[in-house]
């Protein structure tokens, strides 16, 4: 089981990491499914949470560069590298 942390954001509500995995989840304030980012280490989860800007974190050092994980319709999960 996972431990969200509730963050102060525009676009974000919480966020949540898996290290087992090395999956971060993001539970975005215009979603309702969370979304899960791939690949990611434990040092990187960390600094986006302490972040003095954690949504300015995310547009430089996540949006684009993380494995975001799609999950369409019929469940079959896509990566986009």
């Amino acid at each position: 089981m996972i431990k969200w942390i509730n963050v102060n954001s525009k676009i974000m509500s919480r966020i949540a990491y898996n290290s087992e995995v090395k999956t971060m989840y993001i539970d975005f304030k215009d979603s309702t499914v969370d979304t899960p980012y791939a690949g990611v280490n434990k040092a990187l989860f960390k600094s986006f949470c302490e972040a003095d800007n954690i949504d300015e974190y995310f547009e430089t050092f996540i949006k684009n560069k993380c494995k975001k994980v799609e999950i369409d319709i019929e469940n079959t999960v896509n990566i986009r590298l």
